[in-house]
């Protein structure tokens, strides 16, 4: 499809004027009739006129003059109208070439030299045809990729920039500063890239944080410590009524002393337990900070966002190349 679209535009834009030939054998112009004379005024088209029809028509304006300076005064006012129109109407002959053998009275071929110096035709057309396909066959890269060699983009447009409309012209000129774009598009592949590694490294911390949920969950558990301290509480108060009561039952004041030493030592034993379970709680944690240093905070939106805006002008410029072609295809065609 591009291919078909460049080839459209170059016979477009390098396609020669159609030159009317006047009539040869003929000298004056035969005066008109002044039914004939009349023409119906042309239809002013919206479209505002282009350099090359101002440069026509004040070529045909000049051609014009010189021919009403060279011919006789008429006499009707509306013959020389007539005549105007018809000097107007005529479009500009190709220039003459200079030939400068024709000022020799010898051929050079005879003493085995030439005039003209030969060399291979070059096609203007080509080199617009090739310079924009690689313009579309870089156009076509990843962005990330064609923010690091968009030079070749700009050496391409800029030997064409002159021959293209203005139109394609002011779009595809920003894709030859997306070099500017290099560092901000790099970073952010690189940022959306590590996030999308990052799963083993998430799902780690996932298992220490679970864990430390649970050492947290052990921490903050008082049942034991609740009911150690309630049996103390009944084994004082059963103490002092045995003190008071017995004082006789030294057995049994043994044994509920031996009781007493044995819930000290749970609470001591409790305690040395939640001093370890604070110490791994703490490394838990430790870790999990280190951890967290690794990640990469943030979302990928705005970095997406960053490599939409450049990839926009890629597919700004490719929309432009598809439309532009396609016009000038249905404008060849009519």
């Amino acid at each position: 499809m591009y291919q078909a679209g460049i080839a459209s535009l170059d016979k477009f834009i390098f396609s020669p004027p159609r030159v009317k030939r006047r009539r040869e054998g003929k000298g004056f112009r035969q005066p008109r009739s002044k039914k004939a004379a009349i023409k119906p005024k042309p239809t002013v088209s919206a479209q505002p006129p282009s350099s090359e029809s101002l440069d026509h028509s004040s070529h045909s304006q000049e051609d014009a003059e010189e021919e009403n300076s060279l011919e006789p005064p008429s006499s009707s006012p509306k013959d020389t109208s007539s005549h105007t129109d018809e000097v107007r109407s005529t479009e500009v002959s190709p220039p003459q070439t200079f030939d400068a053998a024709s000022l020799l009275n010898f051929d050079p071929s005879t003493i085995g030299e030439s005039l003209v110096t030969e060399s291979p035709p070059t096609s203007p057309t080509t080199d617009v045809t090739s310079n924009l396909e690689e313009i579309a066959k870089q156009l076509e890269a990843p962005i990330e990729k064609l923010v690091v060699a968009c030079d070749e983009i700009r050496t391409a447009l800029e030997l064409i920039v002159d021959m293209l409309p203005l139109g394609p012209k002011q779009v595809l000129r920003p894709t030859t500063h997306l070099g500017f774009l290099r560092e901000d598009v790099l970073a952010a592949t690189s940022r959306i890239a590590s996030r999308n590694n990052q799963l083993a490294l998430k799902e780690e911390i996932t298992k220490e944080c679970v864990a430390a949920n649970q050492l947290k969950v052990d921490l903050d558990d008082n049942s034991e410590e609740a009911r150690l301290k309630a049996s103390r509480q009944a084994l004082d108060a059963k103490k002092m009524k045995i003190t008071k009561e017995i004082k006789h039952l030294e057995e049994e004041l043994s044994w509920v002393d031996a009781t007493i030493l044995a819930n000290d030592a749970g609470m001591k034993m409790l305690a040395d337990n939640k001093q370890k379970l604070s110490t791994s709680l703490k490394a838990s944690i430790a870790r999990i900070r280190e951890l967290n240093k690794g990640l990469i905070i943030g979302s990928n939106e705005p970095d997406r966002q960053i490599n939409n805006s450049a990839d926009d002008v890629r597919t700004k410029a490719l929309t432009v190349f598809e439309l532009f072609f396609a016009k000038f295809i249905i404008i060849y065609l009519e």
